[in-house]
């Protein structure tokens, strides 16, 4: 599941290099060639061989954007705009027919779904 991406790879406390070990897994780097040390050893696995292995067969399913990790979607995980009100809020109804239009035109459902 994705916190187990998190996990294994430390993101939470650096996510630019977190996700940029991520990406640079989705685009074929072998994290099993570091246990071959030139010792003959092996060395322990870590959270990110464990999550490497498991998640093996899932690479070639996961695509990245071209500029993973974007610098504009990490400074807002980093950096969020938030409201700073102190009023209650409060639900507004939603506008269904818009909601409609919206999926319509960018998702592709048909107004029917």
């Amino acid at each position: 599941n994705g916190m187990e991406i998190v996990q294994a790879f430390d993101i939470s406390n650096d996510l630019k290099t977190g996700l940029e070990k991520f990406r640079k897994w989705l685009d074929g780097f072998n994290p099993f060639d570091a246990l071959n040390v030139a010792d003959g050893g092996p060395k322990e696995m870590t959270k990110e061989h464990v999550f490497h292995r498991k998640h093996h067969s899932a690479r070639t399913r996961w695509i990245a954007p071209k500029y993973f990790p974007d610098p504009k979607v990490l400074t807002a995980y980093t950096s969020p705009v938030v409201d700073t009100s102190e009023e209650k809020f409060s639900w507004g109804v939603p506008d269904l027919d818009r909601l409609i239009l919206f999926c319509n035109k960018h998702v592709g459902w048909p107004a029917e779904e």
